[in-house]
């Protein structure tokens, strides 16, 4: 029997050692690179665009520079305004956080809560807490308003139950709420690179399933209001004929060490069409000054 060098065994050992930290890290720190990097160059050859039926109103240097430090709620209210009544939106989704009154605009700020109610396809974003502290402070209705203004009948059909149920919400303005037509979760999970390549489209508060404002949008777009919540996809109530949605679990944790387990979706990949943007956009500027 040939004999097998000691070096020869140690060499080997460090070899599949190294390949094993080279595997850790292309897993753990390199695999999100090297998949952006190939989705990248396949959406720029095959020119693949988003549809023109979403776009995308900023807040952008030009608005910044225009307005300064005069920028108040009601420039929201304008916005809101062109877009339902002047443009035609089917949907509008606001992903700004009112989480407080404006007391240097008290005025302009009872203007954008009063103007919330004309609105029927605006959805309002809103977050979500793990912990309960704060729900003891809040009467039972101000809890229940998140919950009626989902406007979508989401019924769980789940074997497993494997995602988290939130506990409580933050608190909102009460007006803000309850003059919202549609109200939707907004918090995207980053990836530890701090790149968006999921979101969350179904959220539980109290054990009972929410929409988030993607959801909501597509649902006021497309006439759906009804789906069915399965172990790993999201569909239409239709038996799935309409819409089905594939669904995977993240896990995210906060900022000490609590972990959090969402349902969440793969977000696709567009070309972008100027800048960072994939869809058209518009600055507010623009809209805001066709008001004046």
């Amino acid at each position: 029997m040939k004999k097998i060098s000691v070096s020869k065994v140690i060499i080997a050992l460090l070899f599949i050692f190294i390949l094993q930290l080279v595997y850790g890290f292309c897993t753990k720190t390199a695999d999100n690179k090297i998949n952006d990097f190939f989705l990248r160059k396949i959406v720029s050859v095959l020119d693949v665009k988003a549809k023109d039926n979403v776009v995308l109103v900023v807040a952008d240097r030009r608005t910044i520079d225009a307005l300064g430090g005069k920028w108040t709620r009601k420039n929201y209210s304008d916005i809101f305004d062109f877009l339902e009544f002047n443009a035609g939106a089917k949907a509008i989704v606001f992903n700004t956080l009112i989480t407080s009154p404006d007391t240097y605009n008290p005025t302009e700020d009872i203007y954008f809560f009063n103007n919330l109610s004309k609105h029927k396809i605006l959805i309002n974003s809103y977050t979500l807490l793990s912990s309960p502290f704060i729900a003891d402070t809040l009467p039972s209705e101000y809890v229940n308003l998140f919950k009626e203004k989902s406007g979508i009948k989401i019924v769980d059909k789940r074997k497993h139950i494997h995602s988290e149920s939130y506990e409580a919400v933050p608190e909102f303005p009460l007006t803000y709420i309850q003059n919202s037509y549609r109200m939707g979760y907004s918090a995207i999970p980053e990836d530890y690179d701090t790149i968006v390549r999921m979101y969350t489209p179904v959220v539980s508060l109290n054990n009972q399933l929410l929409p988030s404002v993607a959801l909501s949008a597509y649902s006021l777009y497309s006439g759906i209001n009804s789906f069915e919540l399965y172990d790993d996809y999201l569909c239409s109530s239709d038996g799935c004929k309409t819409f089905k949605m594939p669904l995977t679990v993240k896990i995210t944790k906060d900022y000490i060490g609590n972990e959090t387990k969402n349902l969440v979706a793969y977000i696709r990949w567009f070309k972008p069409i100027k800048d960072i943007f994939t869809h058209k956009s518009y600055s507010a500027i623009d809209i805001i000054n066709s008001y004046k």
